[in-house]
């Protein structure tokens, strides 16, 4: 079961989720107990502090990508990727910003500047954000 945003859980969710994990059963409002086998993944932009200390017990390992305004190297990819899914969406609209690429594909034509004005912003977001809104730039 995958959980995302488990950071911004109150600690009452957060003792009744340890309680599945800890029984293996949860039980439904107006219903009977139901036994699960579940493995938990969660993500989550908080740090461990938010986390009862036996829930975060709970996750075994941890990952940490750091956010988009240390790994700048990531935005020119970032910006040919939404670019690629902009002209799936509105072929018609945006053929002429691609050129023929290699085996039939194509290739977003990016001005150099759009790029760099991207690399000079803070972007106090994360990548969700920044493809959402254009304020996080």
């Amino acid at each position: 079961m995958f959980l995302d945003e488990i950071g911004n859980c109150d600690k009452a969710v957060q003792a009744k989720l340890l309680r599945v994990l800890d029984h293996g059963e949860y039980r439904p409002l107006g219903g009977e107990s139901v036994r699960v086998n579940v493995r938990v993944i969660g993500a989550t932009n908080k740090d461990d502090s938010v986390f009862l200390h036996d829930f975060r017990a709970r996750f075994k390992d941890s990952l940490r990508i750091p956010p988009l305004r240390e790994r700048r190297e990531d935005i020119p990819l970032l910006v040919r990727h939404w670019c690629s899914r902009l002209r799936k969406k509105t072929p018609d609209l945006v053929e002429r910003f691609f050129q023929g690429g290699p085996a039939g594909t194509f290739e977003p034509r990016i001005h150099g500047r759009v790029v760099d004005y991207l690399l000079s912003q803070p972007l106090p977001c994360n990548v969700r954000e920044l493809e959402r809104s254009s304020s996080c730039a």
